[in-house]
Order: structure tokens, then sequence, then C-alpha cells
């Protein structure tokens, strides 16, 4: 059986309510385990796209869902909360403390997240090492935390 995890209903997307949509999607649906390749020339809406998934920006029209929460009716607050739960969003431009290393970036987004009082710290460096080592970053990123 499979879970649908994304699912786009009648969305219009416009960077102002006065101008025409610069992306229209009828429906589009992403089933658990799937992957999609995103591409398409500098300009085309990409990271719009990205950023009305993960619900930084909002559809004028339609609606997304994402692991069976509708973000086009939350609250920005709710969604910044979701977002830091249950989506990896790594921007353009990245959001990283410069002087903290790498460990002590990810310990800051799991607290963010909500996440820093569940874990102990051992098993937070444990995950923050695996990360890294998923991401191919080297392990000599670490400090003591």
């Amino acid at each position: 059986m499979t879970t649908t995890v994304l699912s786009i209903k009648s969305m219009d997307y416009a960077f102002s309510k006065s101008s025409s949509p610069i992306l229209s999607i009828p429906e589009w649906q992403l089933e658990s385990g799937e992957r999609v390749f995103l591409h398409g020339d500098s300009g085309s809406g990409k990271t719009t796209l990205l950023n009305l998934l993960c619900g930084i920006l909002l559809p004028q029209k339609g609606s997304i869902t994402v692991l069976d929460s509708n973000l086009t009716t939350m609250k920005q607050r709710d969604r910044d909360r979701f977002r830091a739960q249950n989506i990896g969003v790594v921007f353009q431009r990245f959001n990283l403390i410069p002087y903290l290393s790498v460990a002590k970036n990810i310990e800051l987004a799991a607290y963010f997240a909500g996440k820093s009082q569940q874990l102990n710290n051992s098993t937070l460096i444990e995950r923050a090492q695996s990360l890294c080592g998923s991401l191919k970053l080297p392990k000599d990123t670490f400090s003591s935390i």
C-alpha cells in the first residue's frame, strides 16, 4: 500500500495578487518512496515551487498538503513548526551561523524543531555525525558540543 506524502490541487501562484500566475499545477501527487528530479532553466520557478512545498510561500489558489497537513490553511507559525519538524530545507543562501561548527548548527536546528529535549547529547551527536557522513562532510568538522 502506498501513502500519499504530497498532494497539490488546483494550485496557482503569482508574485502579486494583480499579476498572472507564474506557476499553475492542476493536480500532482507524490507517493512515499517516489523520487522526483526537478530541473529547468534559471528563473523557471524551481525555487518558488520548493518554497511552496515547504510552506515558505502560499499559493493564491488551491491547496498543498504534505504528510496529511494542509499547508495552505495553517498559520505562519504552524507552517514554520511543521517545516522544522518534518521537512529538511537547505536554502540557496545558507542560514548557518558561521562561528558554530557543523555539529552545533545541526544541534541548533534540532532545538528549533523541538527535538533537542527528546534526544540526549550523545544521540544528537551520533545523528549529526551520521547526517554529515551521508552528505560526505569531513568528520573533523565536529567539535565537542
